[in-house]
């Protein structure tokens, strides 16, 4: 152990002196009383206070500190001067400087090999050790890192192993799921192809019946015709040739023969035709190949039998759970999965990853409130303060903040989209933000502003108070915003920031909406909360107007805060009981 590791180990890393009284916390941290009794006072809740190294909540005594083991490891002071004594080692290499004198200090500040000459002029106060002692601590770790490394190489490898054969394994699946696919439309043409041979079989029969009646029909005709003709020539003979006695004796039987062919009713074969197909042979929905990852999930391909796939609603509640800190109200979630979403309570300091059944998997404390939170596809984390004019970024192994922006107005709601970040800004005009004000910004992967929807545009506003952001499955944005006057409106924006469109949030009876929130899924489909109303609306695809979706019906009384995750998964908080529900509404 080196002398400043040493010193290090006796020392309290609070007061940075001598122990006083020293105390083993449970996460073997060792403070000084005198130091622990300040940091109890401040930050002690609900009898558990954070360890001010590993910040491990640390359950406090019925007795207080004194409750807490005492380290008699820590030696005393003179105990420490007397073992912190070395012999100084032998080095051959001079030193550049001092050519008469040798290099065996090491400065660790510094990083440089020292002789005794250069500790007295170059190098005063600073932390040195023997060359021996940094050489061998430093073997120590190359040594642990060479393991460690070695560990994980294993770890590559397997991992890399176990991709091969994954796309081995999905390649076949893939090739038997184009061969079925084709067996089956072989099938589905097959059938369409014996319908079409029968049909012209069918109707080449009815030609040939048809032909047959048209050419009686003709016979019937002709034989009419002929007697026709036969008693025309015969009235023309008699009217020329005949005596009068004759023709009044002929007349009566030729006019009786006209008189039976007149009446006699040969009705024309007419007969109407037309195609109407009949159903393709029901084959129904069949799957016809299954791919199954690491995960557990299955991916199936369904050919339809005559109609494109209509998806239908069916709410079904998948688990609810309370908030896991006592707060009634979920002022923000951001689903990471189909079981996991990171959720804050009343604008506090701390975010949780919760799974859908309530489980906290791990929390995130901020400097400030936070007012919103977004996951972008890589799983990265940005979140918007609530009283601050920040903007926070944490990546996406949720190890702590990475990068903090400030801004001179205050950034309210946040969207991470396919097409980059996007911000709602809001300023006011007074101390009393009557005369509010907002903004929509576009930024790139390194927060540099590439554009932005001002306040107003030709002296019309454009957004006034927003209410939530989110991205459609086509790539426009979403904007809840009120206008005043009980005018709720959703703005429609293009990724390169073009205002698309702006209608007004109400439903098919002219019943206004008032968003709280609102999130849209990768269907299409827009969802949006009305505590007011206690319902959460679902948009159709026109944009028209909105139709209640959830409510009382559902558990649902105040839903505030709601968010989809990637499939099919509705969550949302009910601000009344401090509930999060978590809804499946896909059948």
């Amino acid at each position: 152990m080196t002398m400043s590791e040493q010193s290090s180990t006796f020392e309290c890393s609070i007061c940075m002196a001598d122990f006083k009284d020293p105390r083993f916390l449970s996460c073997f941290h060792t403070f000084c009383t005198p130091c622990l009794e300040p940091i109890l006072r401040k930050w002690s809740k609900r009898g558990s206070f954070p360890c001010p190294l590993c910040r491990v909540e640390i359950q406090i005594p019925s007795n207080g500190i004194s409750g807490f083991q005492k380290n008699f490891y820590v030696p005393q002071p003179s105990t420490r001067r007397r073992a912190a004594t070395y012999e100084t080692p032998e080095s051959d290499s001079p030193c550049e400087i001092h050519h008469t004198h040798r290099v065996y200090i090491y400065c660790m500040p510094c990083k440089q090999n020292l002789c005794v000459k250069c500790k007295e002029e170059l190098h005063v106060d600073h932390d040195v050790e023997y060359i021996s002692v940094a050489s061998r601590r430093e073997r120590l770790k190359m040594t642990e890192v060479c393991k460690n490394a070695q560990e994980f190489l294993g770890s590559v490898e397997e991992t890399l192993a176990n991709a091969h054969v994954e796309y081995a394994r999905m390649s076949q699946e893939i090739t038997s799921l184009k061969h079925s696919a084709h067996d089956h439309a072989e099938k589905m043409k097959n059938a369409i192809d014996e319908d079409l041979l029968a049909l012209g079989k069918h109707l080449d029969s009815e030609r040939k019946l048809r032909r047959g009646k048209l050419q009686r029909f003709a016979l019937k005709m002709k034989e009419k015709q002929k007697s026709v003709t036969d008693i025309i020539q015969k009235t023309n003979e008699i009217v020329q040739k005949d005596s009068d006695t004759e023709v009044l004796g002929n007349s009566r039987s030729i006019m009786s023969r006209l008189l039976s062919l007149v009446r006699e009713r040969v009705e024309f074969p007419c007969e109407e035709y037309s195609f109407s197909p009949r159903e393709i042979p029901n084959l129904g929905y069949k799957t016809i190949g299954t791919v199954t990852s690491q995960s557990k999930s299955t991916l199936s391909v369904q050919i339809p039998r005559r109609v494109l796939y209509v998806p239908m609603f069916e709410v079904k509640a998948v688990s609810s759970f309370k908030s896991i800190s006592g707060e009634n109200k979920v002022t923000s979630i951001a689903p990471i999965s189909s079981t996991l979403a990171w959720v804050c309570y009343n604008n506090g300091k701390t975010i949780f990853l919760c799974s859908k059944d309530g489980v906290e998997k791990r929390r995130i404390a901020l400097p400030g409130k936070v007012e919103d939170i977004s996951v972008s596809r890589e799983g990265n984390l940005s979140i918007t303060g609530h009283q601050s004019n920040v903007i926070w970024q944490v990546d996406k192994t949720y190890t702590g903040i990475v990068r903090e922006d400030t801004f001179p107005q205050k950034p309210r709601h946040i969207c991470s989209s396919s097409n980059g970040l996007y911000v709602t800004f809001t300023f006011g005009t007074n101390l009393l933000n009557l005369d509010l004000k907002a903004k929509l910004v576009k930024f790139n992967g390194d927060m540099s502003k590439e554009k932005e929807i001002p306040n107003s545009e030709n002296a019309k506003e454009i957004l006034k108070l927003p209410k939530g952001i989110s991205e459609h499955a086509n790539g426009d944005l979403l904007i809840a915003n009120f206008r005043g006057n009980s005018y709720y409106e959703i703005v429609v924006v293009s990724p390169s920031l073009q205002v698309i469109g702006q209608f007004r949030c109400e439903t098919s009876e002219a019943e206004v909406v008032k968003p709280t929130s609102i999130c849209c899924d990768v269907y299409g489909n827009t969802f949006v909360s009305d505590s007011d109303k206690g319902r959460v609306f679902l948009m159709d695809k026109q944009g028209d107007c909105f139709r209640a979706f959830l409510g009382p019906e559902h558990g649902m009384t105040c839903p505030g805060a709601i968010a989809i995750d990637g499939t099919d998964h509705l969550w949302v908080s009910n601000s009344e009981t401090g509930t999060v529900h978590v809804f499946r509404y896909m059948k």
